[in-house]
């Protein structure tokens, strides 16, 4: 995308997709989320609005109190955080929404006068490198949602399945995150061929890795 143009892209890396966690009743269905006082943030707020939840704006490091408490009935993070900031001795239930989450997308650039003045040798050990730490980042996030998911159920919690036609609903539910992206794009100058071929890319990509993943036998929280 243009907006790299200025740099020289090593590698991308993301956390594992958000999901819908709750406290005391399991978000089964879209008529589940109504009314649902959930930690989100950004982005997250407007899915979490779409979906007819309350998103409530908070720090990660006052949200589990804010569970313990009951200001909140329930979070959207990875599922990571579950461990990681210990929400899973509140928190009974994660639904296994990874269709409909979205996730944080990282990146590792280098200025592009920069890189265009190393010699050959310099950038391969670059691209080495990063190649390498691509797996390692996706292998680690990857590890981190399992642990997260362990620690959920070692605390009495469990994972909430969501049907195919139920994910069909959810996904529907956000679509207009997709079109408000879809005319920000336009705006910048992108065309709308341009955008379809960047969902084509990124549905593509998705299908590909987990095909790799099943190949490569690498569990994940949701299969």
């Amino acid at each position: 995308m243009k907006e790299y143009d200025s740099v020289h892209v090593l590698y991308f890396f993301g956390s594992g997709p958000l999901t819908v966690q709750t406290v005391k009743k399991p978000a089964k269905t879209l008529e589940d989320l109504a009314g649902l006082k959930l930690r989100a943030i950004g982005p997250m707020a407007e899915m979490a609005k779409l979906l007819g939840a309350v998103p409530q704006p908070l720090d990660p490091g006052d949200t589990y109190e804010a569970l313990r408490r009951g200001v909140l009935d329930g979070t959207m993070f990875p599922l990571e955080a579950v461990k990681a900031w210990k929400f899973g001795e509140i928190l009974r239930y994660a639904t296994a929404s990874w269709k409909v989450g979205a996730a944080a997308i990282m990146y590792v650039v280098i200025n592009k006068d920069k890189w265009n003045s190393f010699p050959p040798d310099i950038k391969k050990a670059f691209e080495e490198v990063s190649a390498e730490y691509a797996e390692k980042f996706a292998l680690a996030f990857n590890k981190a949602d399992m642990d997260g998911l362990e620690f959920l159920k070692s605390q009495g919690g469990s994972l909430v399945p969501l049907s195919d036609a139920e994910t069909a609903k959810w996904i529907k539910a956000v679509q207009p995150m997709l079109d408000t992206f879809r005319k920000d794009l336009v705006s910048k100058g992108y065309t709308d061929k341009d955008v379809d071929g960047f969902e084509a890319f990124v549905r593509e990509r998705i299908e590909y890795w987990r095909k790799i993943g099943k190949e490569k036998k690498i569990a994940n929280p949701y299969e």
